[in-house]
């Protein structure tokens, strides 16, 4: 009897995570996360009971590395950065961006786990920090929109200018708007 192949649990989400990124969503099996890790595919099926449970616990795992760059300082204003964060993260990881949210809805779940993060992370900008939930969702929907737009862009390929600078000059106009109306203005 060949030795039991020692592969956990978080070994087998990481090569998931890689292979999404090397060759998108579609491309998920247990046959190619096993060659990834060079195991037989026994380890996969022996942690995950299914390929959809791989798939969730995948996303779930690009979430995590989504909200660090949300969590990254870029400028000095934290809701600045987290949608450049977004942006940054669809430059740099194209096929995870287009996993989570553009080809399927099936990691709804995710998604809204994210969006409820970005929401309770709105409070370290200080310019919302006692800005009442419903209005910090009601910000945070709007500028999701567009964020998600500009990054859905950047990962297909279509948007014109990618850089930081560029990320960062289109979301500070269109959110200094959309604060200034939605926020700042008395009696909004």
């Amino acid at each position: 009897m060949p030795p039991s192949e020692k592969v956990s649990a978080a070994d087998i989400v990481k090569a998931a995570v890689v292979v999404i990124e090397k060759e998108g969503i579609e491309a998920l099996t247990a046959r190619r996360v096993a060659s990834e890790l060079e195991v037989s595919t026994a380890p996969v099926y022996r942690n995950f009971e299914s390929m959809d449970a791989l798939a969730a616990a995948a996303m779930k795992s690009a979430r995590e590395q989504l909200l660090g760059y949300t969590a990254g300082r870029y400028t000095e204003r934290p809701f600045l950065n987290m949608g450049t964060g977004i942006a940054l993260f669809a430059k740099e990881h194209p096929r995870l961006y287009q996993a989570l949210f553009l080809e399927t809805d099936r990691f709804e779940e995710v998604v809204s786990g994210f969006l409820e993060a970005l929401t309770e992370n709105m409070k370290l900008d200080a310019r919302f920090a006692n800005l009442e939930r419903k209005r910090r969702e009601q910000l945070l929907n709007i500028m999701w929109t567009y964020t998600h737009g500009l990054a859905s862009l950047i990962a297909v390929g279509l948007a014109r200018e990618a850089s930081k600078e560029a990320i960062i000059r289109s979301l500070d106009a269109v959110g200094t708007a959309v604060i200034k109306d939605l926020v700042l203005r008395p009696g909004a």
